[in-house]
């Protein structure tokens, strides 16, 4: 069985990403895991189930982690304030 990688968006109700992310099976549901303090304060802030969760697919491991960090890199340069600690995980 091939793993399925894809990259993600956490957003708010409106629909403003705070969090990108990078992941397999169920990752992008897990709010707890490995997330930084103001993540789950955003998450407390509106409820978990008002979070919108997006999702794209990508072909491989290393094209979910280049397709990471362009997004990263994008929303900050558009000004949207991510959570997101570092800019994206390199092998």
């Amino acid at each position: 069985m091939t793993v399925q990688f894809y990259t993600y968006l956490h957003c708010k109700p409106d629909g403003t990403p705070f969090y990108v992310g990078k992941g397999s099976k169920r990752r992008c549901f897990d709010f707890h895991t490995g997330r930084c303090d103001r993540h789950r304060e955003i998450v407390a802030e509106h409820g978990r189930d008002n979070i919108l969760v997006l999702v794209f697919q990508e072909e491989s491991e290393d094209a979910a982690l280049e397709s990471e960090i362009k997004k990263i890199k994008k929303f900050r340069e558009d000004g949207v304030d991510l959570v997101n600690i570092l800019e994206g995980l390199v092998r």
